[in-house]
């Protein structure tokens, strides 16, 4: 054991046969969460006690190409040695794809500036049994245009109340989306599904899933543009659309410089 140090990790996992990131309180009989098992296992190979701390939540089902989580520890272990250890003990739906020492002020949660997530609808007439664990299967075409028009309604600075699962502790529910982008996936001109990505300071519970909902609704021709802007103002969950199933969502990025 030597000086105390802050190591950064990277982390990608499938979550579909998770809890979500956040560790079950010890009460539980058993805790399939994403943070627990990792610190169960960094606590095994640095034969320490290590407590992650993760760039935020992610819910049962929900996936992450890049989530970001520190870690103090006094081993003397490289860090690369460290991703490689705990890679090769993982379950295979699991991965750490980057270890690196930094600052011992860094925090992952309070630092962290923008976080990027991305939705996957599958629009095709007949559902893939294969992409049934990352995307939620729509099986019709969607319009393109006025799903553009209301989600450029959703982008800036306002109060996402319609928006996110109904609040009773008093917090502010507002939070700023700086981008979203709507890709459409094509295949011998047809279309084949979509990708919606959210670019902002941070998210509600549910909000991402209730705004793709929402959005999908548009596509579908169930609710107009302006019901979209409706639901801004009214600022009642009622006013919005559908939960998306958490299955479609992935958390992408978590920035931490701006401009990145």
């Amino acid at each position: 054991m030597d000086r105390k140090r802050n190591i950064k990790l990277i982390i990608s996992y499938d979550g579909t046969n998770y809890s979500g990131w956040q560790r079950i309180p010890k009460a539980a009989n058993v805790d399939h969460s994403i943070q627990g098992l990792l610190e169960e296992l960094l606590s095994g190979v640095l034969l320490e006690p290590i407590k992650l701390i993760g760039s935020g939540r992610t819910d049962a089902g929900v996936h992450a190409l890049g989530q970001v989580a520190n870690f103090y520890s006094r081993s003397n272990l490289d860090v690369n040695i460290i991703r490689q250890k705990i890679n090769q003990v993982l379950p295979e739906d699991i991965k750490i794809l980057q270890a690196n020492e930094v600052d011992l002020n860094f925090h992952s949660r309070f630092d962290a500036v923008e976080k990027i997530y991305q939705y996957i609808i599958d629009t095709r007439e007949r559902e893939n049994v294969f992409f049934r664990k990352y995307s939620y299967a729509c099986g019709k075409a969607l319009n393109i245009e006025a799903m553009r028009q209301a989600a450029k309604l959703l982008i800036g600075t306002m109060d996402y109340k319609s928006f996110c699962t109904d609040r009773r502790d008093g917090k502010s529910t507002i939070r700023t989306i700086s981008e979203i982008t709507i890709e459409e996936l094509r295949q011998n001109r047809n279309q084949q599904g979509i990708i919606f990505t959210f670019r902002g300071n941070g998210f509600l519970h549910h909000m991402i899933r209730i705004i793709s909902g929402t959005l999908l609704e548009v596509g579908t021709q169930e609710r107009s543009v302006e019901s979209v802007r409706q639901a801004i103002l009214g600022k009642k969950r009622e006013y919005a659309g559908l939960t998306l199933y958490p299955q479609g969502l992935f958390l992408k990025q978590v920035i931490y410089e701006k401009n990145s």
